[in-house]
């Protein structure tokens, strides 16, 4: 909770000078390549996309504030043989970015992220067997990470970019895992 309350705080502070700035809003999507960080199993990528809203708020020529609110699909997949198991993680997720624009085609992202969980099931499949169970009561339904990122603008309205989170808290309630994903997210300003 007092990482939603930090968030918002920070928010607010930097919100109030820029009543008579630049603001835009646009959308965003992509796919997600996530994965969970342990030393308790050995995973595979899950991918999967998200997909929101994003808002620039300029402070200068170079700098941007950009808050993004994201619908983000996250997990993991674990494979052995022919038996496959998924951990389909469900997030609202909003990434509080500090935009740095060294030239008019480049721009590096940075700044903290924070992720409701709004679903997580966990899906076991091998030949001739299919179940999928909620796991929603073992997973923290918050989440706090890191983001950094790298974007390219094609034109004035659409730009392309890398980015990488990782969490700082765990996901998992029972065991020592984060969540980290890499995303390439697709933005068009309107």
């Amino acid at each position: 909770m007092k990482y939603i309350l930090t968030t918002l705080v920070i928010f607010t502070l930097l919100i109030r000078p820029l009543s008579a700035q630049d603001i835009s809003i646009g959308a965003v999507a992509g796919p997600n390549f996530s994965t969970f960080i342990t030393e308790l199993f050995d995973g595979q990528f899950r991918i999967a996309f998200h997909a929101g809203l994003v808002v620039k708020l300029e402070l200068s020529e170079k700098w941007t504030i950009r808050p993004e609110f994201l619908y983000s699909q996250q997990g993991m997949t674990w494979r052995d043989g022919d038996a496959k198991i998924r951990r389909c993680n469900d997030y609202f997720g909003i990434p509080m970015l500090m935009q740095w624009t060294p030239n008019e085609k480049t721009a590096i992202l940075f700044g903290p992220g924070i992720g409701i969980l709004l679903k997580s099931v966990e899906i076991n499949e091998y030949p001739g067997y299919y179940d999928e169970v909620d796991v929603m009561d073992e997973y923290n339904k918050v989440d706090v990470g890191l983001n950094l990122g790298f974007e390219y603008h094609l034109n004035t309205k659409l730009s392309i970019g890398i980015r990488y989170y990782n969490a700082i808290m765990n996901a998992n309630i029972p065991y020592e895992f984060t969540n980290a994903h890499f995303s390439i997210p697709v933005s068009y300003m309107f």
